[in-house]
């Protein structure tokens, strides 16, 4: 009879031997073997690990890392892309600890998408939810941003992106309603050489009509006239 080694057996098969393996031919529950050393130490990491995650969290409110964070001398970072990439094999027992700290430890998008949200709720914590239709006005510049291009690509988005989302206000709504956070600094240079053409056509002592009407406090202030 062949056979196939742990490792590459399917988790369902797997876990369906062992129950029959830990059950004598009387019926009673045998006695399990001693766990080999390699098994050991993965519990041992994975507590270290653990406990690493929760002095992270405490400091900094979520697990969305990057993977060269430490927590002191710890590769924490590293530690918990490991982690993640190995999902799948996980037992429920170290999930649930994991869930238990962080519902969100192991997002199915990119943790750059997690700490810009979290930036996010920050602000919205503080301020209240971002306005939308106003160009998410009183947002730091790259955050106003990022809010904007959530919201012209909302369809998109994961249904739980867009529960967070919605969390702080930016709702399907919303989003229909939203203004850029400013222009790109492509339009801002293109706009800033027009007025600069225009500044060096003026007549004279006097002051072309038109767009050159406000190129002087354009100029003077270092940007468009309010």
């Amino acid at each position: 009879m062949w056979a196939v080694a742990p490792a590459h057996r399917l988790r369902p098969l797997v876990d369906e031997l062992a129950a029959r393996m830990s059950v004598r031919a009387d019926g009673q529950k045998a006695e399990g073997k001693r766990r080999r050393g390699l098994n050991r130490q993965s519990d041992e990491s994975f507590t270290v690990g653990l406990a690493h995650a929760g002095q992270y969290l405490r400091e900094h409110g979520n697990l969305a890392v990057q993977k060269d964070t430490m927590v002191g001398s710890f590769r924490f970072g590293e530690w918990l892309h490991n982690v993640q990439t190995r999902a799948w094999a996980l037992s429920p027992d170290r999930v649930r600890a994991l869930m238990a700290l962080d519902p969100w430890w192991n997002v199915p998008w990119s943790v750059q998408w997690q700490r810009s949200y979290y930036r996010a709720r920050d602000h919205a914590a503080v301020d209240g939810p971002p306005d939308a239709a106003a160009g998410f006005a009183g947002t730091a510049v790259l955050n106003g941003e990022w809010l904007y291009l959530q919201c012209t690509h909302y369809d998109a988005l994961h249904p739980e992106q867009q529960r967070l989302l919605a969390d702080i206000g930016i709702t399907a709504e919303a989003a229909r309603t939203a203004r850029p956070r400013r222009a790109s600094m492509r339009a801002r240079f293109e706009t800033g050489l027009e007025h600069g053409l225009c500044h060096r056509a003026w007549p004279p002592g006097g002051l072309r009509q038109g767009r050159c009407t406000r190129v002087s406090a354009w100029v003077l202030a270092g940007g468009p006239a309010q």
